[in-house]
């Protein structure tokens, strides 16, 4: 029984703000075409084996990409950056980030664990059915500028929020406009008939937010690749996530519902969450270990396949991927307290790496842990030098590893590889300007273990993507993050109105 009338609905929501009736952000202003830019004497960590760090050069870039590289360069008519004394890096690749928990920043957090481990999936089943079309618009929106202001430059969007066509549709367009470059993964699962006011079984829920894809999500699919996807030169691509619930499911299913129509849609990188879950009859996905032999024995594991956590991943599972050429994004803070005591708990990406498989890192969770992406890479460090076998592995390994991890592997690790993540002639620019003024900023030691150790977002001076200059000075071009923030807690709080009305029983 509902504990709202329709009318009483209304009310709430009206006297909560009228987020959802207010303009969409100008979507307009990250198609501007890029200026050339020349950086002048600055220091480079290239991230490029054939140059590996360099001190007081100039980069220019032209027509989106890096042009040239050296000393003393006299370009007639460019756009010029005096950046004596800072670091210029690669632009940062995010592997796995759930961009539309950004509104959500702080509500379940990893350091409160137990209210996490009890809240957490339950409040994503309250909140989706809450949010509109609009909202997810502008939360996407405010998420890709977000990873751009952090460094992130090229990011996959593991989209599992929207439930509906209007709803992906209209985030995929607000990441698309934030102007950051990557993969627009829709999750093809989720189908919720309850909303705001509804007592509904929590078994029904879960069973709703676990199912295995339907027709609805494909209609999604076309329409994305239709109204969102179409162009070629698009620096924010169309990817899918599987259904969660593909696991268990018979994998021919997997392969007619769910592989082969993304891959006739053109779909080059499909997504899934490698945990650990409950061993399945022969011949269903998740059969033996994290399922990557089931899809591997199936035909299905190719270079197109990208898997997110993997912890407990045995080498048997690593050496097919690397023999297919998929995908693994480790998240190490995700990753910290386990779900499953029978798991191996040491991150996947030392022994990714180690075994050759094409490893990146990612953030998961931007509601309950930090944007600031150089946290991230050191999170991962620490994180693999608590356990005996990753501590083996990265007692050898440099700052630059470290780095390389988040840079040149990063954009590798999401199938972007050659296109950018390092400094090169012919890479697209996706850059990251550092100043390096601060106090404990040091001016000792290689610019990796400077930036490695020490490095922070607010230490970003600018950020280009794709040759446009996004960030300078420290602040986003065209960004008024007061306003911004302001929109986004009237829509926490208008949601969280309709989300406590409904129940769970």
């Amino acid at each position: 029984m509902a504990h709202l009338t329709r009318q009483q609905l209304l009310r709430a929501m009206t006297a909560l703000g009228a987020v959802a009736a207010s303009p969409a952000p100008a979507l307009g202003a990250a198609a501007k075409a890029p200026v050339r830019t020349l950086i002048r004497d600055v220091d480079a960590v290239t991230m490029d084996p054939a140059r590996g760090e360099l001190s007081g050069v100039d980069v220019l870039i032209d027509q989106g990409r890096i042009a040239a590289i050296g000393k003393g360069l006299n370009v007639a008519g460019a756009h010029v950056v005096e950046a004596s004394g800072m670091v210029l890096m690669p632009g940062m690749a995010d592997g796995h980030r759930h961009i539309w928990q950004c509104v959500e920043a702080g509500r379940v957090v990893k350091t409160n664990h137990r209210q996490f481990s009890a809240e957490y999936q339950t409040w994503k089943m309250k909140w989706m059915p809450c949010a509109t079309a609009q909202d997810h618009e502008f939360i996407a929106y405010y998420g890709g500028l977000q990873a751009i202001d952090s460094g992130v430059t090229a990011l996959i969007d593991h989209a599992h929020g929207h439930h509906t066509a209007d709803r992906t549709l209209a985030a995929a367009r607000g990441l698309k406009a934030s102007g950051v470059s990557g993969w627009y993964a829709h999750q093809v699962s989720h189908t919720i008939d309850y909303g705001p006011g509804d007592t509904v079984p929590l078994a029904h829920a879960s069973k709703q937010a676990t199912a295995f894809t339907d027709a609805s999500h494909w209609e999604a699919m076309r329409r994305l690749r239709a109204e969102v996807f179409g162009g070629s030169s698009d620096l924010l691509n169309l990817g899918m996530a599987l259904s969660v619930g593909s696991q268990g499911q018979p994998v021919e299913r997997v392969r007619t519902e769910e592989f082969e129509p993304g891959r006739r849609l053109g779909v080059r990188l499909i997504t899934f969450h490698a945990n650990r879950i409950p061993p399945y009859p022969a011949g269903r996905f998740g059969h033996r270990g994290l399922g990557i032999r089931d899809l591997h024995e199936a035909g299905l594991l190719a270079d197109d396949v990208h898997c997110s956590h993997g912890v407990g991943l045995s080498d048997d599972e690593l050496g097919l991927m690397r023999q297919t050429g998929a995908m693994l994004c480790a998240t190490c803070m995700a990753e910290t307290f386990p779900r499953n005591a029978q798991a191996r708990r040491d991150p996947a990406m030392a022994r990714g790496r180690k075994a050759g498989v094409r490893t990146g890192i990612g953030i998961d969770a931007p509601l309950a842990m930090t944007s600031d992406f150089f946290e991230h890479i050191r999170a991962s460090y620490y994180a693999m030098a608590q356990h005996e076998e990753s501590a083996a592995i990265v007692a050898d390994y440099t700052s630059a590893d470290l780095l390389d991890i988040a840079t040149r592997a990063g954009y590798d690790a999401i199938n972007l590889g050659g296109v950018a993540g390092k400094i090169a002639v012919g890479q697209r620019a996706d850059l990251v300007l550092l100043a390096t003024d601060r106090p404990g900023f040091p001016t000792a030691g290689s610019l990796a273990d400077r930036i490695v150790n020490y490095a922070a977002r607010s230490d970003i001076d600018s950020v280009w993507v794709a040759g446009r200059l996004r960030k300078s000075g420290g602040r986003m071009i065209g960004v008024d993050w007061k306003a911004m923030n302001a929109k986004l807690q009237a829509i926490q709080e208008r949601i969280h109105a309709l989300a406590r009305t409904i129940t769970f029983v």
